[in-house]
């Protein structure tokens, strides 16, 4: 966390200069404040993420006493001065300038003129004027305005009653800043000291680091911190605190130089008995040391002497594992006992018996306790008082020994010799999940902060931070399941029925017209109905820019979800309307459902993922896609909703996961990003991200964000039109029309619309090759989640590469088998073999990747349109497929597929040279990958070599690292 500095002169009393760099969400939860405080309107430098104030000390305590700027006045060529709105005095000392002869004479009149203006009318020509100056005028300027908006809003902010503000702001200092601004006056030395802001540095500290958490509970100081501050005065003062900062400084360097050095004692404590054989378990602090023995006894050490103080007696088997606090020892025994024993006269004060086993690990805290033995079982307990424990729930699920337990005030968490690790709910005790991993059974494991660490005989170690179902998780199923499903069912639920839709057209026309329709025009019409749908989707996918920048990603979602409601009332009703027409708009609605969530979905999951999760949550959507297509193939079989009673309910069903959708999707919360970067409102972005990360530390990732929003202060949601326009973002642009075409046109909706006249080739009968095609839609699923589950650990590139290529020697494949079935026999079923490969190739990847890569190969302001052009071309090229396809098969014959074929390996190898690799990258080091395709600076034109002109850097106007000077003699445009 970048953290504030002060620069104090010291002996002076004064404050030079004070500089920040804290995260923007501080300045932006004060600049509402200071909008509504003329006093403080100069909080901070606007797209800077900086604030700067100068101050004398002799005149801050009367800083609230203000009066407005006086006007500047120029003297005799030595410097001008300015009061500031705080009364403090600015000196600006310029250089010497000529002045011309015009400018003395017109001056006077110009100034008359200005102070009869208004002050809107004023600031309007002050903003004319800055604008046709060049750029080093810009500089003057800047260094004449900087200290009048400079001002010491620290000591000003308790004036108005606002403490908790100031104590805020430099609650984020690190420690030597903090001294140096208990140094700047008494008012800052106040607000140190009332705030108790080295206490909070110490929690801080404490909070995130494990060292120091560790010494505070060998020390002791932990008593002293996270309570509150006490009306009986008793907590001590701030000045406590800030002389055990130095100590613990002290502290950590001492042991950080001990590890280092190796300097270290060996001492010995001989346990040998005539019946002890080992020394099971032990635990320790700085008093004593208390071992678990083979020899069924519990002995008690002194630390320093290493003296045998207490032998405990009483278990019948050998003492395999204990803890203890300063109350009671708790033990567990091969004699399948836990016994409770007074820690300071070693009495014993419980037995517990419930186990049927050897009690292999045990821990308690806070009033619960939990216990696990070799027969597989784990007990909870609660810990009234030592004498009163009581046996809450038995978890059994373990199918060998339980050899560890630990746990938290949220989850238990257990490992097995059946090589698992489960989850369990501690207030509930319910069962969460399984861990799964280790190729061997576990003996050792470690959870603290939602961090298991486990070890087993398979010798590996593993690290697992993800231990329980993340809301991200919970908003990519709900949202895909609303809307993306919807997408593959409307893909497919018009095939099973289309004979019935087919006799409803035209039962309809016979009875308005009293003629029926031929043939022709029935296919014709039956086509419509069909391709209506990717209209209705090119048309949502225009309007996507728009209304994700309007109402959110969230917001789109569940407004969008009336167009579901109203499309199926129309297909529902059709019927009994006796309304051909209900069915076409009822397709052509839904089209325009599925056009929005196509983009969106993707756009709203790749904005709320953390980035080591990014990929597998947005390609869930593409999962959910192939989900829709099976769950259509299903229920239109003659056995279930295939039947003519029942097509317009098959139709229909699209309502109900759209109403489970918006009854609980508006309960999650906006897109972090768009609400910090689009909404500036800080407290939303905050909150929402505390939802989405849990217990997470968000800091990083705050800054992250804030780093990009910095980077666009000055840019606005670009259209698809500045999209095309600019250069800068080139490369991401070809890349998303190159992915989001290839998708479409690799052939995939030519092979799922011919399916079942390859399969009727190959001599699957025709009453069974319904079941067969329900098949392919299981191998989309399954092909689905291989490429969900695995893009995180192979990478997007591989996914694309593999997947096209795949689907690229399935084509050629397929135009072998056509032209070869008729000599050869097998062949047919080779047909069949590369249609499950294309399938198979553009499940794992093209089906979901190039929506992911489209909301990764852009910042926030670009993002919109991106997803407006992906989504245009990938309908067109929808619609395109689908009414060229059979022109080319008749022209081309089976040659028809080698076109496929071509488009498949193309794009192949443009992912292979152009797009880089994405897995665990920012979206700003994205962009900067890029970036490095086109030059920054480019030399300027021969007849004049000294100069160098700036080129936009990454499509946002910033150049990092400059070191170029321009003559300030020389005027710029």
């Amino acid at each position: 966390m970048p953290s504030l500095r002060c620069l104090h002169t010291p002996g002076t009393g004064t404050l030079t200069a004070f500089q920040c760099s804290v995260p923007r969400s501080l300045w932006l939860s004060c600049s509402s404040l200071a909008d509504s405080m003329p006093s403080l309107r100069c909080l901070h430098t606007p797209g800077t993420g900086t604030l700067t104030a100068f101050q004398s000390s002799d005149e801050r305590e009367d800083c609230h006493n203000e009066e407005p700027p006086r006007k500047i006045i120029p003297e005799k060529n030595v410097y001008r001065q300015t009061k500031l709105a705080n009364g403090t005095s600015s000196m600006i000392v310029p250089k010497q300038r000529k002045l011309s002869a015009n400018y003395e004479k017109e001056k006077e009149l110009c100034v008359k003129y200005f102070d009869q203006w208004s002050e809107s009318d004023q600031v309007e020509f002050v903003e004319q004027l800055i604008s046709r100056m060049c750029h080093y005028q810009h500089g003057h300027i800047n260094s004449y305005l900087k200290p009048m908006l400079q001002r010491d809003f620290i000591t000003a902010l308790p004036a108005r009653g606002l403490d908790h503000i100031a104590e805020n702001i430099l609650s984020y200092l690190d420690a030597q800043s903090l001294c140096a601004a208990e140094l700047v006056c008494k008012e800052w030395y106040r607000v140190t000291s009332d705030g108790m802001l080295w206490k909070k540095l110490i929690e801080r500290m404490v909070r995130t680091d494990s060292l120091w958490r560790g010494l505070a509970e060998r020390r002791g100081w932990g008593q002293y911190l996270f309570k509150k501050k006490p009306q009986d005065g008793k907590t001590p003062p701030n000045s406590f605190y800030r002389a055990l900062y130095p100590k613990i400084i002290q502290d950590i360097e001492t042991i950080e130089s001990n590890w280092r050095c190796g300097k270290h004692s060996l001492q010995r404590i001989h346990c040998r008995s005539e019946t002890s054989k080992g020394v099971y378990c032990l635990q320790y602090d700085d008093q004593k040391i208390v071992s678990g023995l083979r020899d069924n006894t519990i002995k008690i050490w002194d630390k320093n002497t290493l003296e045998c103080k207490q032998v405990l007696t009483g278990h019948t088997g050998s003492v395999l594992c204990l803890q203890y606090d300063e109350r009671v020892i708790v033990t567990g025994s091969s004699d399948s006992t836990v016994r409770v024993w007074n820690v300071n006269t070693g009495e014993m004060l419980n037995t517990l018996i419930h186990h049927c086993e050897a009690v292999l690990h045990l821990r308690f805290s806070n009033g619960m306790m939990v216990t696990c033995s070799k027969d597989r079982s784990i007990a909870v307990w609660d810990m009234a008082s030592p004498s009163d424990i009581t046996l809450r729930r038995v978890l059994v699920g373990h199918r060998a020994a339980v050899n560890v337990v630990d746990f938290d005030d949220k989850y238990i968490v257990s490992a097995s010799g059946d090589r698992t690790i489960k989850v369990w709910n501690s207030g509930t005790c319910e069962f969460v999940r399984t861990l799964n991993g280790h190729k061997r059974g576990i003996a050792c494991l470690q959870y603290r902060d939602r961090l298991v660490v486990s070890g087993s005989s398979d010798n590996t170690i593993r690290r697992i931070n993800k231990i329980f179902p993340w809301e991200n998780e919970r908003v990519a199923l709900l949202a895909s399941f609303g809307s993306s499903m919807l997408y593959g069912y409307n893909l497919a639920v018009v095939n099973s029925p289309a004979e019935h839709i087919k006799e409803f057209y035209n039962r309809t026309w016979l009875s308005r017209n009293h003629t029926g329709l031929s043939k022709e025009t029935l296919t014709l019409l039956y086509s419509f109905t069909v391709s209506v749908f990717a209209i209705g989707g090119l048309l949502g996918s225009l309007l996507v820019g728009m209304l994700v920048t309007k109402f959110g990603r969230k917001g789109t979602l569940v407004y969008c979800t009336v167009l579901v409601f109203i499309a199926g009332a129309l297909m529902g009703f059709s019927r009994i309307c006796h309304s051909p027409e209900m069915v076409i708009i009822g397709r052509f609605v839904t089209g325009i459902h599925s056009g929005i969530c196509l983009s969106v979905v993707p756009m709203y999951l790749g904005e709320i993922a953390p980035k080591n999760l990014r990929g597998f949550l947005t390609l869930v959507p593409s999962i959910f896609i192939c989900l829709g297509v099976f769950l259509a193939q299903v229920l239109g079989l003659e056995e279930l909703l295939g039947k003519e009673t029942y097509w317009p309910l098959f139709l229909s069903l699209v309502v109900v996961p759209t109403f489970i959708q918006l009854m609980l999707l508006p309960w999650f919360p906006e897109s972090p990003r768009y609400l910090l970067i689009e909404k500036r409102n800080i407290h939303a972005t905050i909150t929402a991200l505390k939802w989405y990360r849990s217990k997470c530390n968000i800091q990083a990732e705050i800054e992250e964000m804030q780093e990009e929003q910095r980077s666009l202060s000055t840019v606005e949601t670009v259209s698809v039109w500045g999209l095309m326009m600019d250069k800068s973002v080139r490369w991401q642009f070809i890349s998303v029309i190159v992915i989001n075409m290839g998708m479409q046109l690799s052939g995939i909706d030519a092979i799922w619309f011919y399916t079942n006249a390859i399969f009727a080739n190959a001599g699957i009968p025709k009453p069974q090759i319904q079941y067969t095609t329900v098949g392919t839609g299981a191998i989309e699923v399954i092909s689905g989640l291989i490429g969900c589950f695995t893009i995180e650990k192979l990478g997007r590139r591989p996914l694309m590469i593999g997947g096209f290529g795949v689907m690229g020697i399935g084509c050629a494949g397929i135009t072998l088998s056509l032209v070869l079935q008729t000599h050869i026999a097998f062949m047919r079923y080779i047909s069949i073999a590369c249609v499950v490969a294309i399938i198979a190739g553009f499940c794992i990847g093209p089906a979901g990747v190039p929506f992911l890569m489209t909301a990764e190969l852009f910042k926030q302001s670009h993002r919109p349109a991106a997803y407006t052009v992906g989504g245009a071309l990938n309908w067109m090229s929808n619609f395109t497929v689908g009414f060229v396809f059979p022109f080319l098969q008749m022209s081309a014959g089976s040659f028809c597929y080698l076109v496929f074929c071509g488009v498949c390996v193309l794009v192949a190898v443009y992912v292979h040279f152009v797009i880089p690799e994405t897995k665990n990258k920012t979206f700003v080091e994205i962009c900067q990958m890029f970036a490095t395709k086109e030059p920054i600076l480019s030399k300027s034109p021969p007849g004049n070599p000294n100069e160098l002109r700036l080129k936009k850097f990454n499509g946002y106007g910033m150049m990092e690292n400059s070191s170029v000077e321009l003559d300030s003699s020389r005027s710029y445009p």
